[in-house]
């Protein structure tokens, strides 16, 4: 509702205009400030800690009153070592600790 609301978009015309809106959640102290992404950290449960920051798009779902939403999950070595390591592809199969890309799909209801 926030992207929504920022769009300047009623719900039934994102639905009506058809098109996908980008957003994201800011968790590490790179992307937002260092109290933030502490409180974040301190009050995320376990999901929202491993997933941490990630992209999102939103999408107008065909299912009445549900928006879909794809996540892109960025995973690295250097997030993990909070920023003091490095990072290092998972381009030669596995690595471990490599950066990978996860993807989640899901709808959300909107009241």
């Amino acid at each position: 509702m926030n992207v929504l609301s920022d769009e300047n978009l009623s719900f039934d015309n994102f639905i009506i205009n058809n098109q996908s809106l980008p957003g994201n959640y800011k968790f590490s102290p790179d992307h937002t400030s260092w109290s933030d992404s502490f409180n974040k950290h301190i009050n995320s449960n376990w999901v929202q800690f491993f997933i941490g920051g990630s992209s999102l798009t939103y999408y107008p779902s065909s299912r009445s009153g549900y928006v879909t939403v794809q996540m892109l999950n960025p995973t690295s070595r250097a997030s993990l070592l909070l920023h003091a390591g490095e990072k290092y592809d998972r381009s030669d199969g596995f690595r471990p600790l490599s950066t990978i890309n996860q993807i989640f799909w899901f709808d959300i209801k909107i009241e």
